[in-house]
């Protein structure tokens, strides 16, 4: 309600307790022994304080206007929402309870599934030494759509915006997630510098779609995304420069919950490292792990299988492995390539 409605609701009432039951300090006089009108004077009173209430919101007055306060729905009746939406759905301001909330990009299915049906000589050469195991690594990478983690250029001030996903269960059955820098909580960051990759939460934002973001969130998208990209797409987006009572919270009765996704490392062979000619989808190793995030044993054993996999390729090899990049930064080893130059050879194949 806004401070006009209160206003009206002030002439309004006072109107109706008529002349003889004026409450100011002129020349007439209210009779307060009148039953009638004390009880009139009474219910007008019980009106204003609703009337004052509902617009200032329930803690007092200590919290700005809120005309629009988010709808409350929790995550699997948002997945619906978004699965059955019209494409004429508008934008709309929702509180997401009990989410899972993951700092990693989702990668689809991209370039190299489209030159693959093209000409598939691009990704795979059947008649090296592990050729059949690097079709096979390939083909599940590009099936499943692994996620990339890219928090540490967030933290490090290199991008402007979080990337993540919600979700609950695993992570092909996730909302993508936008979070300006400045929305950021610091316990989302404390625990991602401990080594937890996911933490459940209340979720305030807008429910936007592709088309409805602004320039600067689909410039740095581009940047990230791999794959077919729909102007249907659906984010929630944390902005409080956008909108004020954006934010993500703790929840008050936090919910027993998984979340499984992929760990994976690039690796290519020392020597074809070092070689001068650009590297491309062909000359790589992705060895994948899947695993549940939410549970520290899981993910411990996890990467213990992902390093085996790792060194048995090497040995098979017969050379040192290089780690080109990595889905997250608990997965072991050092990325020789940034994010930008992986993406641009490696993702997209330029």
């Amino acid at each position: 309600m806004s401070n006009e409605s209160v206003l009206v609701g002030l002439a309004g009432g006072y109107g109706q307790l008529g002349p003889d039951n004026n409450l100011s300090g002129n020349n007439q006089q209210h009779d307060i022994t009148d039953l009638s009108s004390f009880l009139k004077l009474g219910l007008w009173l019980v009106s204003l304080c609703y009337k004052v209430y509902t617009c200032v919101g329930d803690k007092g007055g200590d919290e700005p206007l809120r005309p629009d306060k988010p709808d409350i729905i929790p995550f699997t009746e948002l997945i619906k929402k978004v699965k059955n939406s019209k494409s004429n759905q508008k934008e709309s301001y929702i509180t997401v309870k009990n989410a899972c909330i993951a700092p990693v990009v989702l990668l689809h299915k991209g370039w190299w599934e489209e030159n693959a049906e093209k000409s598939p000589d691009n990704l795979y050469d059947r008649n090296r030494k592990l050729g059949g195991l690097h079709h096979w690594l390939i083909n599940g990478f590009v099936e499943w759509g692994p996620s990339w983690d890219l928090f540490e250029g967030v933290i490090s001030g290199e991008r402007p915006y979080l990337f993540g996903q919600i979700a609950n269960g695993d992570e092909a059955n996730s909302i993508p997630l936008i979070v300006r820098k400045e929305s950021i909580p610091n316990r989302l960051i404390d625990e991602y510098k401990s080594g937890k990759m996911s933490l459940t939460a209340d979720i305030t934002g807008k429910l936007m779609k592709r088309k409805e973001l602004d320039s600067g969130i689909k410039k740095e998208l581009s940047s990230a995304e791999t794959g077919e990209k729909s102007p249907e797409d659906f984010f929630l987006v944390v902005d409080k420069t956008v909108q004020e009572n954006a934010r993500i919270d703790k929840p008050k009765d936090e919910l027993e919950y998984f979340y499984t996704g992929y760990l994976w490392k690039c690796v290519v062979p020392e020597s074809r490292y070092k070689d001068p000619q650009p590297l491309g989808p062909k000359d790589v190793y992705f060895v994948w792990e899947h695993t549940d995030f939410t549970k520290p044993d899981a993910l411990k054993y996890n990467l213990d299988i992902l390093d085996a996999k790792t060194e048995w390729i090497r040995k098979e090899l017969v050379e040192p492995l290089v780690v080109l990049n990595k889905s997250h930064s608990i997965v072991r080893g050092e990325s020789k390539w940034d994010t930008d130059v992986f993406y641009q050879h490696i993702l997209r194949g330029h």
